[in-house]
């Protein structure tokens, strides 16, 4: 049987940075690694609207992406 084990979580915050010479969309990502994986996501969200405002670039995406350890009970 798999155990799983809670280990943090990260926010990930897409920004559109504007284009290349090649009309392309340029996106830089910003990383926030100190999570609590038993955050609420309605409180994420707030948090995320207020770095936004500190920001240059307009925001694409917010990613949350939980990790997990498995081992074997």
């Amino acid at each position: 049987m798999v155990e799983i084990i809670k280990n943090g979580s990260t926010l990930k915050l897409t920004m559109d940075c504007g284009v290349d010479d090649n009309g392309e969309l340029i996106k830089k990502t910003r990383t926030f690694s100190i999570l609590k994986s038993d955050a609420i996501n309605d409180d994420i969200l707030e948090v995320v609207k207020s770095l936004i405002d500190l920001q240059e670039n307009e925001l694409l995406e917010i990613a949350r992406v939980d990790n997990s350890i498995l081992t074997e009970k």
